[in-house]
């Protein structure tokens, strides 16, 4: 299996299940592994260097920065989910449901579909 197997097994596992279960802005935000360590990170960081005495206008920076990806992170969720009924009527569920259970005969798993 190829890199270009693989990448098309994810998207198709994933427009599946988002058919199944539309995307909601909780749902999406607690998929994407980079938000709950991007927070960890802000809150050790901006706490570790008040601690070590740094000028405040580091610790702020640091806050900043990482509320600023946060707030891209949940603007991205929001307009995915609002998006997502638009997206859903462009795609060919018969062909990616076709790719589906060729995918699943061919790896011997169980197809939800």
């Amino acid at each position: 299996m190829n890199r270009n197997d693989r990448l098309q097994r994810m998207i198709v596992q994933k427009l599946t299940m988002a058919r199944l279960r539309p995307p909601t802005i909780a749902r999406l935000l607690l998929a994407w592994s980079s938000l709950p360590l991007l927070a960890m990170m802000a809150v050790v960081g901006v706490v570790a260097l008040v601690a070590l005495d740094v000028p405040p206008p580091v610790p702020m920076l640091l806050a900043g920065i990482c509320l600023g990806a946060a707030l891209r992170d949940f603007g991205i969720a929001i307009k995915t989910v609002r998006f997502w009924p638009i997206q859903q009527e462009l795609f060919d569920w018969p062909k990616i449901e076709a790719l589906a259970q060729g995918m699943a005969d061919e790896s011997g798993e169980p197809n939800e579909a």
